[in-house]
């Protein structure tokens, strides 16, 4: 019998260079069997069996069970020195323990609640965090890491909706009140408005391969004062412009559409809206299609995957700001929000880039496209 400093510790006991050539005399040269060896070093059974197939130096794992079993010893040499290399190579691959430090705790709670990031942005953006976007949920899951109740992007609740018929009526009766001004119009070449289907938009506008294309809607709060703001989105690049309002009456929303193009209008090709009243109204559709010459086209009703960009923001936007106090915010403070928006990046969508980045490129690419036009033009 063996001495007891040879036998095992129970659970949580690593076999030995030691051991293992005792298994590599007892399983080669005696011919003994796992059994066996189990009980005269003080491990389990399937401890042997593994050993024995981590130090294998012949390949039995192709030979059937049943012809496996009549000559186990003939089929599956051990050999000490290739456990112990096994045993040490796993130890090389083992990274230790991702311990969730102060700064790191800071770093991720920063990103995910004041910035709006995902753990997935933040695992790209800082990859010597050492962990997977999993580690950081399961951080969050056992309370190590705080977020707020709606971080990056979560959703409180649903928004109560308006009755179907009730905005179909109401969608109607604007939709007849442009026809009958278009028709009862004095001049002798009446003005024809468009609102063109978003079947009718070019594949360039619906691939995103142009820029210039904008999607806009409307994001109302949930307090007493149902405060909206316009929120357009630019196709190609992400990038975010938010117009602050303080109603939603046509006056209003053509002022919003001034202070859209004095800032962006070069950079405009089109514009593209929902179904909702307040993007019928006579004068807000005669100042883009009229004033500014754009196209507007228009989703289906009930569709927001049409316009999936600009849900998307209006979604980031409640995460900044939640749903209520809206008519306290003056502009600067949702330049500011847009801002936070815009130097955020985008992994899948922009390859990690930020809209802000592609806005600017997108920006100045069209700028001297336009001198060189221009040149063109007088050249000739």
């Amino acid at each position: 019998m063996l001495d007891s400093s040879h036998k095992g510790q129970g659970k949580g006991t690593r076999l030995t260079f030691e051991q293992r050539i005792m298994i590599e005399h007892f399983w080669n040269d005696n011919k003994m069997s796992t059994v066996e060896i189990a009980e005269r070093l003080g491990f389990t059974q399937s401890t042997i069996w593994r050993e024995l197939r981590k130090g294998a130096t012949t390949n039995f794992t192709d030979i059937p069970k049943e012809v496996f079993k009549k000559n186990r010893h003939g089929f599956l040499i051990y050999s000490a020195k290739q456990g112990e290399y096994t045993k040490q190579k796993a130890r090389s691959n083992y990274r230790g323990s991702r311990k969730l430090t102060f700064a790191k705790k800071q770093l991720i709670e920063h990103h995910l609640n004041d910035l709006g990031w995902s753990p997935e942005d933040i695992i790209f953006k800082y990859p010597e965090l050492d962990m997977s976007p999993k580690t950081i949920r399961n951080y969050i899951a056992r309370g190590d890491i705080q977020i707020k109740e709606h971080a990056y992007g979560r959703r409180r609740w649903k928004q109560k909706q308006e009755p179907a018929k009730l905005i179909q009526l109401q969608r109607k009766k604007a939709l007849e009140e442009i026809e009958t001004r278009v028709s009862g119009a004095d001049t002798e070449q009446p003005v024809v408005l468009q609102r063109l289907p978003i079947e009718m938009r070019p594949k360039s506008v619906t691939n995103r391969r142009v820029f210039g294309h904008w999607e806009a809607d409307l994001v109302i709060s949930r307090d007493g004062n149902k405060t909206p703001i316009m929120v357009l989105v630019e196709r190609k690049t992400r990038y975010t412009v938010i117009v602050r309002l303080t109603g939603k009456s046509s006056s209003e929303m053509v002022e919003a559409v001034d202070y859209f193009m004095a800032l962006h209008g070069d950079f405009v090709r089109s514009l593209t809206f929902d179904n909702g009243i307040e993007f019928v109204a006579w004068e807000f559709l005669e100042r883009i299609q009229v004033t500014y010459g754009k196209k507007m086209y228009f989703a289906h009703p009930s569709s927001p995957q049409e316009r999936g960009s600009n849900e998307w923001k209006n979604r980031l936007i409640r995460h900044y700001v939640g749903y209520q106090n809206y008519l306290k915010m003056t502009q600067l403070d949702w330049d500011k929000v847009a801002k936070l928006i815009n130097n955020k990046p985008m992994r899948e969508a922009l390859a990690n880039k930020t809209p802000s980045e592609l806005y600017m490129h997108e920006a100045l690419r069209a700028k001297r496209l336009k001198r060189y036009k221009e040149r063109e033009k007088q050249n000739k």
